[in-house]
Order: structure tokens, then sequence, then C-alpha cells
């Protein structure tokens, strides 16, 4: 397995303004599972998820600290290096993919969060203490 970018100590991560356009994959309100590798999670009320989208993707950013992390030299996620919002996401944790959409430039992060009204689940693949991991919560009308 290769070594993923690590953090620097003399070159922290992005700050919220420099990440507007590179966020990673939102996250909402749902209780964490003590087994971070289960697929099924509680569900998500569409109001609920519904008043978190409304805020705008710009509040989000803001949420959240990350740097991008490379496997073979290539792009493998975001690392969330700081975390301020609800949601089963953990510092360490490199997220890939949001619905199956990859999130790695700023217009495929715009691309799901607009998608996100609209979605019947949200499901985040990670990568956490170095296992690949899926996070699934059915969106409830």
């Amino acid at each position: 397995m290769a070594t993923l970018a690590a953090p620097s100590a003399t070159r922290p991560g992005p700050t919220a303004q420099e990440a507007a356009g590179s966020a990673a994959a939102p996250a909402v309100q749902a209780a964490p599972s003590p087994d971070p590798a289960a697929v099924d999670h509680g569900g998500i009320a569409r109001k609920e998820l519904e008043r978190f989208l409304v805020q705008g993707a710009q509040w989000f950013i803001q949420l959240v600290r990350v740097r991008p992390a490379f496997r073979h030299g290539r792009f493998f996620g975001w690392r969330i290096l700081a975390y301020h919002g609800p949601g089963p996401i953990h510092t360490g944790d490199i997220v890939k993919q949001v619905n199956g959409r990859p999130v790695e430039r700023p217009e495929q992060f715009m691309a799901v969060w607009q998608h996100l009204g609209r979605a019947s689940e949200l499901v985040v693949a990670l990568h956490r203490d170095g296992k690949a991991t899926t996070l699934r919560y059915p969106i409830i009308d």
C-alpha cells in the first residue's frame, strides 16, 4: 500500500477560503456508527437536508479544512484535516466520492451539492484508517 501525502507542519492545509474551490464531500447530521466499515446508517430527513443545503456550498466549505491526498503520484481524495459540522466525517478520513461522483475539482463538488437536494440517498466513499469505507444514508421524505 502506498503512502498518502501527510500534512506538513511547515505548510498546513488550505484555509476555508483557499479550499472554496476544493472542498470535501458534504456531510449531514446522522448518528455515527461504532463500526466505521458499516455500510448502512440511519436515514436523513429530507427537511433537515434541505435546511443544510440552503446554507450554501460556501457555508459548508467554511466548516471543513482539507488537503489533497495522493497515491502513486495521482490524486486519491481529500484528507479531512478539520471538520466542524454535523455528520460522520472524521479527521483523517480521505473522501473519494459522494453519490458515485468524484469531488476532485470545484465544478464536481458543486454538481454533487446541487444534486443532493434531489437524491434518494447520501453515499460517501472514503478511506478511514487505511480501509475503503462506504457510508450510506437513505434520505427520507
